[in-house]
């Protein structure tokens, strides 16, 4: 484990979470306008200044939290970028369903097909190309078993998590292909559970919606990094 890689992630995370909380407020006022404007270069060389409301500083943290994991599993290589790019994106993604319970498509289109670019210039400067296909398998995978859940549910999930779904199948299938099913079966168990919580809480009732991209994105960063040992763990 390079440590000087996690740290360095951590702070670019830090500072680009900045731009993400930016951009999470923006997308629902502006519609119309840019999500990405010159200023936000500033913004994210400023990030320890500019307001000390909670949420901002909660989005910076988390997407500190995200690059360093993303880091500390995958260390130093071409795709470590890419990876950082979804990191933001999922960030971002999760705190647009958390707060409207909307998964934007002005998020979903440019993040996929930036970070599968990247993602693709990553795999070919790594010198693995056979990673390209399983970044299209698993993408291609992920969004099939999401529809037909959509399908079957009516009302259970929103299009949205389909759609985030080609994302995250992207992105796990092109580290190994098993690790969308690990993160797809996260996504279920982990939200599972919480929900059980909730209602028993009572924090949510039955008819209250809750979003599940947030939990579509823990499978996924639960198969990035514990994939291997949960993968070892059911075989034995």
């Amino acid at each position: 484990m390079d440590v000087a890689v996690i740290i360095a992630a951590a702070a670019i995370g830090l500072a680009a979470g900045s731009v993400v909380d930016a951009v999470s407020r923006r997308v629902f006022a502006e519609p119309d306008a840019p999500l990405l404007r010159r200023s936000d270069a500033a913004l994210a060389l400023r990030f320890w200044g500019g307001g000390t409301k909670p949420r901002r500083r909660l989005v910076q943290l988390g997407t500190a939290v995200a690059f360093a994991l993303l880091a500390g599993a995958l260390g130093w290589r071409w795709a470590l970028p890419a990876y950082l790019w979804f990191g933001a994106v999922t960030v971002l993604l999760t705190v647009t369903d958390v707060d409207r319970k909307l998964i934007p498509n002005r998020i979903t289109l440019p993040g996929g097909l930036v970070g599968g670019a990247a993602l693709a210039l990553g795999g070919l400067l790594d010198g693995d190309p056979e990673r390209l296909l399983w970044m299209v398998i698993g993408a291609l995978g992920y969004f099939a078993f999401m529809l037909v859940l959509h399908l079957i549910v009516p009302g259970g999930l929103g299009f949205g998590d389909v759609k985030l779904a080609i994302i995250l199948g992207g992105f796990l299938g092109f580290e190994r292909l098993a690790y969308v099913v690990v993160g797809s079966i996260g996504a279920y168990v982990v939200g599972g559970l919480t929900s059980a919580v909730l209602l028993v809480t009572r924090v949510k009732r039955r008819k209250d919606t809750i979003p599940f991209g947030p939990y579509m994105v823990i499978g996924a960063y639960t198969a990035l990094v514990f994939g291997e040992r949960i993968i070892e763990w059911y075989r034995q």
